[in-house]
């Protein structure tokens, strides 16, 4: 091996990546407009439990929404055993909406249970602490009927932990969506997820993974994929909500472990090959940084140059960053905190072994 096989190698790898990110970009996206048999009614079910903390700001989102006049809602939160006056906010701020009980069930039984006291069309789902603009419900009225909509979420940051966060986040609505237009739905977000209620009733006896504490989104995903129904994404910001990052390391190695523990009955082997191929990206700067000190060759760093510009250039294309002295750096940044955050994750893994952290 020599230094020109690194370097054709490595820039080979990184061409990938921006055709991989590019060919997301330019998706194909349906005509809403063209289509006549749009969604018009929907019941959006918020399962909940103790989050009168955080829950303020949705619920203010809520009474600021712009309803279109041909358009049916109904607002059902599901309390999951909460020991906090979350119900008191909901009710005090929308005195119109449901509040049901759960019984301490977790998040899957919680959604179940707004689903069935649903009495729309569509179910769309939300996490209690995200935040929607005014104008979201509008723009979801003009999507086509299908099983499932797999709908964009956005993450906000107030740290420097959450804005390297938010970055691998982005990363990973990306490769959502190229799922999708693979044909291939496998991840999504249970923050913002919309589906058929007739649909859901449907697979819901023959599902088995209410036993398992998390992975309310991707099981559901997967259920649906196995009887062939119709699932279709869009990675539009129109279409996405705001949901804060974690904020330190211990919450954010968490989070994560929950996201990769629920994966992990749903593997295929198309899912691994895209995993590989994202660890071999991760882990990318610190071997070029190796091979430029074996073979003395510091010219290899321009590869980290060019990698950078590619990843900042698409993530400012697609969320939109506009601040270049706060996101250029964070991209620089990133690309040495990821591996060791992964390699940190996995031990944190290793130390709970199946506990949920």
């Amino acid at each position: 091996m020599n230094y020109q096989f690194v370097f054709f190698f490595f820039i080979g790898l990184y061409l990938l990546q921006l055709l991989a990110a590019l060919v997301v970009g330019i998706v194909k996206k349906p005509n809403l407009y063209a289509v006549t048999d749009k969604i018009s009614s929907f019941s959006i079910v918020v399962p909940f439990k103790n989050e009168a903390l955080r829950i303020n700001g949705l619920l203010k989102d809520i009474q600021n929404l712009k309803i279109p006049d041909h358009v049916q809602t109904e607002f059902i939160f599901v309390d999951d055993h909460s020991i906090d006056n979350s119900s008191e906010l909901i009710t005090k701020l929308l005195p119109n909406a449901k509040i049901l009980k759960n019984g301490n069930a977790g998040k899957k039984r919680a959604i179940q249970t707004g689903v069935m006291e649903a009495e729309n069309e569509f179910i769309l789902t939300w996490d209690a602490d995200i935040r929607v603009k005014g104008d979201y419900l509008i723009h979801l009225s003009e999507l086509p009927k299908a099983d499932m909509w797999i709908l964009p979420v956005e993450m906000s940051a107030n740290n420097l932990i959450a804005h390297l966060a938010r970055i691998d986040f982005t990363w990973l609505q990306l490769l959502t969506q190229r799922l999708i237009a693979n044909g291939n739905p496998f991840l999504a977000n249970g923050a913002n997820l919309l589906f058929r209620k007739e649909s859901f009733i449907s697979i819901d006896t023959s599902r088995n993974d209410y036993s398992v504490e998390s992975g309310d989104d991707m099981f559901l995903v997967s259920a649906f994929r196995t009887e062939n129904m119709i699932i279709r994404g869009t990675g539009d910001l129109f279409f996405s909500v705001q949901t804060p990052a974690e904020e330190s390391l211990s919450l954010l190695f968490k989070q994560r472990k929950r996201w990769t523990g629920k994966m992990k009955n749903l593997w295929t082997p198309s899912s691994l090959l895209m995993a590989l191929f994202l660890g071999l990206i991760a882990v990318s700067p610190y071997l070029i940084i190796l091979f430029a000190i074996l073979f003395n060759c510091w010219t290899l760093l321009a590869l980290l140059i060019f990698k950078v510009i590619n990843e900042y250039l698409f993530l400012r294309f697609y969320s939109g960053t506009k601040n270049m002295l706060i996101d250029f750096p964070m991209v620089i940044m990133h690309q040495f905190y990821y591996p060791v955050f992964l390699l940190g994750l996995q031990f944190y893994k290793a130390k709970l072994g199946d506990r949920w952290g």
